[in-house]
């Protein structure tokens, strides 16, 4: 019987004889073969050996049930949980993390997420950065990552792919479009009946601003000349993402200012509108790069401000030919 006690350890008696309480050092104790309960050692560490047959244990975590959950007070799980121990078991008794360890995983894991989110933006900027400078075809995914500072294997890892970064890039730079666009109509609707000069102003601003005057704009610009000439982008995407919702507020707008006009009619002027913004930003371009020696003079000011008289005038000429 005393042997292996200094290890810690007492083997069970062979004919369900309960084993002798050696091993309370180490706060463990041995269940009988029959099923007879194991002694109270372990209450140090807040553990005591159910029975064979379900008995309650008879000391350790208060209300554990024996092998299959009897007894009163029994716990429906197994495992030993938190909520479970004593106020004085409660400081790394299980050998679980402690708050301080938990605290730094999670601390670890924000850090790692900030750090691919980060990754992922300089990533898409470098990728609209060469896009609009080479176009698709002339810009490689080495390109992309080098101007990130990020490894080859990145622009795959968090996009997919060069094809699937372009598409990304434009997701980004349409979403800026158009809802800058149709927040600045709808803002004119929230108030009262605007006049129609106003509303074709509002839309010139809302829609020339984004695209002249900041890197950005001047960047987004050449990414859509690019997709105008290359065309790399899923069939519709600019016509379901920007032209449709544009010109869905856009006629809702004018027609609030000057109602009667029939939904074709409406369309073509607003089809004209944008048309003629889109010329002012294609020669603002061209002035930009020095390419205007045979041109007019070009104020982009005094254009815009014809733009609304013309649009204007066609509008209400529109309607007149309605009512003849």
């Amino acid at each position: 019987m005393r042997a292996n006690k200094r290890r810690g350890f007492a083997s069970a008696g062979f004919a369900g004889k309960p084993a002798p309480t050696a091993n309370k050092r180490r706060g463990f104790a041995s269940a009988g073969f029959a099923g007879k309960p194991a002694a109270t050692a372990n209450k140090r560490r807040g553990f005591a050996s159910a029975g064979f047959a379900g008995k309650p244990a008879t000391g350790g975590i208060r209300g554990q049930a024996g092998c299959y959950g009897e007894g009163e007070g029994a716990q429906t799980e197994e495992t030993v949980t938190c909520a479970a121990l004593t106020d004085s078991n409660k400081r790394l008794k299980l050998g679980g993390p402690s708050n301080d360890c938990l605290i730094r995983m999670d601390q670890r894991t924000r850090s790692d997420s900030g750090a691919a989110d980060a990754a992922r933006g300089r990533l898409l900027a470098a990728a609209a950065a060469c896009f609009a400078a080479r176009g698709y075809a002339g810009t490689s995914v080495r390109d992309i990552t080098t101007r990130a500072r990020c490894n080859v294997g990145a622009l795959t890892y968090h996009f997919g792919g060069k094809h699937k970064a372009y598409v990304a890039v434009f997701e980004e730079r349409l979403a800026e479009l158009t809802s800058r666009r149709v927040a600045a109509l709808r803002a004119l609707l929230a108030g009262e009946t605007p006049a129609l000069a106003t509303v074709v102003q509002t839309f010139a601003v809302a829609f020339l601003a984004p695209l002249h005057g900041s890197a950005r704009g001047r960047e987004t610009m050449l990414l859509l000349l690019h997709e105008m000439v290359d065309g790399h982008l899923p069939a519709n995407m600019v016509a379901r993402q920007m032209m449709r919702p544009t010109l869905a507020a856009l006629a809702e707008a004018i027609d609030h200012a000057c109602p009667g006009l029939a939904p074709e009619r409406l369309a073509l002027c607003c089809h004209s509108l944008i048309s003629q913004l889109v010329h002012v930003l294609q020669v603002q371009r061209m002035h930009e790069h020095g390419r205007t020696d045979d041109l007019p003079t070009f104020d982009i000011d005094a254009t815009v401000s014809h733009i609304v008289v013309f649009s204007c005038a066609g509008v209400r000429a529109s309607l007149q030919e309605i009512g003849r």
